[in-house]
Parts: C-alpha cells; sequence; structure tokens
C-alpha cells in the first residue's frame, strides 16, 4: 500500500510540473509576438500605414506636401526591424538603404537607429488620419523599355507609382476615391523582380484602402509605356505610363545605381486628384 501511495504522489508531481512547464511554454510564445500597429506619424509629418504578416513588415510612408514617398519592407526580431526603404515617385525624393528599426511601447513607437539618409527618425502610433494625402502626378519618371520608373494608369481600377532599380521592382497602387480626403477602394505595395519582360512578385494590401489580401502578381512589358497583368492580383489589366508627368525624365537605364536625369519643366507640380 506504500509503494502504491508513492507511485501516486510521484505521478502527480510529474502532472504538475508538466501543467507548469506547459503554461510557461505558452505564455513565453504570446509574449514573444510583437503586435504593431496600423497608422503612424512620423516625426517629419509623414503618415505611415503598416502592415504585419507573422514577422514580416510592409509600409507605405508619405508626406502630405509630397516631398517623400517610400515603401518599406521588413522582418521582426524580438523588439526590432531589420529593413530595406526605397522611395517612389509619388513624392520627390530618390534613393533607397537598410534601416535598424527598434520597437517599443507595445509597438505605439518605432525609433530608428540609423537613419541611413531616411526622412523619418521616429513613428508614433495614431488613428487613421482624417486628412490624407491626394494623389498626386510623378515627379520623375522613365522614359524608355529597359527603365519603368512613374506612375501608371491602371485601367478602371486606379494608379500606381512604380520603381524600377537593378532589376527590383517596388511599387504603391491605390484605387480610385470618392474625394480628395476619402479613403482609396485598396492600397497596396508590390515587391518583385524583372527578368526581360516578365515581372514576378508578391503584393500586401495595406490599411489605408478598405481592402486586406495579399499574394503573388505578375506583370508582363508590352511595350515603353505598357504593362499587363498576367498572374492574378487584377488579372488582365493593363496599365499604361502617365507621360503628362514630365517634372522629371529619367533618361538613363536602371541598370546602372547612378542616374543621369533631363530636366524637362522646373516647376513644382503639386497634388492633384485624378478621379
Amino acid at each position: 500500500m506504500k509503494n502504491v501511495k508513492t507511485i501516486l504522489s510521484v505521478l502527480a508531481i510529474s502532472i504538475i510540473t508538466m501543467a507548469m512547464s506547459s503554461k510557461i511554454q505558452i505564455t513565453d510564445e504570446t509574449t514573444a509576438a510583437v503586435s504593431l500597429k496600423s497608422y503612424y506619424k512620423a516625426d517629419d509629418g509623414s503618415y505611415v500605414y503598416l502592415r504585419q504578416i507573422k514577422s514580416k513588415v510592409y509600409a507605405f510612408a508619405e508626406h502630405l506636401d509630397g516631398s517623400a514617398a517610400s515603401v518599406i519592407v521588413g522582418t521582426v526580431t524580438g523588439n526590432k526591424i531589420n529593413a530595406e526603404y526605397y522611395y517612389v515617385p509619388k513624392g520627390g525624393e530618390k534613393g533607397k538603404g537598410k534601416l535598424n528599426i527598434e520597437i517599443a511601447s507595445g509597438g505605439s513607437k518605432l525609433s530608428f537607429s540609423n537613419s541611413n539618409g531616411f526622412n523619418i527618425k521616429t513613428m508614433t502610433a495614431m488613428s487613421l488620419p482624417t486628412r490624407l494625402p491626394t494623389v498626386r502626378r510623378a515627379w520623375y519618371r522613365g522614359n524608355t523599355p529597359d527603365n519603368l520608373t512613374g506612375r501608371w494608369n491602371a485601367q478602371n481600377v486606379g494608379q500606381s507609382y512604380l520603381l524600377e532599380n537593378n532589376g527590383k521592382i517596388i511599387m504603391f497602387s491605390e484605387g480610385y476615391r470618392k474625394g480628395n480626403n476619402a479613403r482609396p477602394q485598396f492600397s497596396s505595395v508590390f515587391i518583385g523582380t524583372r527578368t526581360g519582360n516578365s515581372i514576378k512578385g508578391n503584393y500586401v494590401d495595406l490599411p489605408l484602402g478598405h481592402t486586406n489580401s495579399y499574394g503573388e502578381a505578375g506583370f508582363s512589358v508590352e511595350g515603353t509605356h505598357q504593362l499587363v497583368v498576367n498572374h492574378k492580383y487584377y488579372p488582365g489589366v493593363k496599365h499604361e505610363r502617365v507621360l503628362e508627368d514630365t517634372r522629371e525624365i529619367i533618361t538613363r537605364t536602371t541598370k546602372n545605381q547612378k542616374t543621369n536625369t533631363k530636366l524637362v519643366k522646373t516647376r513644382t507640380v503639386k497634388g492633384v486628384n485624378h478621379q
């Protein structure tokens, strides 16, 4: 009888120990995940629209005056985000770089430990802005088949601001709006690569718009100023480069990091809503 009691006592202790261990593991898994916010305001006045999918982060940052617009892509590791930024032609800035972002206050504040030429140093969580940047002309664009940079009208859908850089395609797209300060039907970023006349990559919808999907997408380059979606994501939709955007035309190809540009017009083009 004494042996039975001893066995039962050992078994009970083992069960309690396993339960405690299991509980600790679940708690650790829960607290290890950092949940970022959907909207941020940057120290320079830019608004940032962010989407987190597990450990991946996708965002679009835009200043109201059109001075800078960028796509940010990164990975969350602990309380840090290792990211890259790419300026797109919806803003006047050009360039790209790496970012080290520190997460604080449960994801409500993001600080850049190395700005690397980026226009933002800190971001603080906020609700959806009541005043949204308008659709505007591209500040610069390409003019050759091997440089697709510029603003593209997507047939009956909206428009996209595209950057081509050394075979990489970075794009911010937004659907039509019902008013200047209204949310677009959708907003998304696309990150892909170009091989010849084929572009393949992935898109992610952002909380600036009303949709919430992500997945693969592909385009075919049909000419100097024409693209056609040929893989998911509004298949068959034609894109045409907006040739009226002539503030700055890039005449050099994107195979070289250096840019040789031709200034066609020197006046500043303010934001214009093209609905």
